[in-house]
């Protein structure tokens, strides 16, 4: 059972929600960038087209919603950087038709991040049990 809400690997990641991200990320998904990507992607001076392997990255937050994963973060080397990473916020849409990556933004993250800014209460950090 997993309780719908904001995972992240750094606080608190089942082994049900390691087999929900591995399942979303088994469909063939047509891919493709916001125009705040895009954005964010010139304001970092990043390559334009560096976004297409935001997808293949290593998820470090995902959204569950309904039992569904509904948005992930993924981290990848910088296209730019040493010893930094992009990550990537991507909403994955499986409606009707082909399944859908919507990567909606990029930032930077530092290779020592020890996330001692993270904001705890704006996630599931442990199962609760629903009535």
């Amino acid at each position: 059972m997993v309780n719908n809400g904001v995972y992240n690997k750094a606080l608190y990641w089942p082994k049900e929600v390691q087999k929900l991200v591995r399942r979303a990320l088994q469909l063939d998904y047509k891919v493709f960038p916001t125009e705040h990507l895009l954005d964010r992607l010139y304001e970092y001076d990043l390559p334009e087209d560096c976004w297409g392997d935001f997808i293949n990255g290593e998820v470090v937050e995902c959204e569950i919603r309904d039992r569904q994963v509904y948005k992930i973060v993924t981290r990848t080397p910088s296209c730019k950087f040493e010893g930094e990473h992009n990550c990537a916020a991507i909403v994955l849409e499986t409606g009707y038709g082909r399944p859908k990556a919507r990567i909606v933004t990029v930032w930077i993250n530092f290779d020592d991040d020890n996330h001692s800014s993270i904001k705890t209460e704006n996630y599931v950090t442990s199962f609760v049990k629903a009535n």
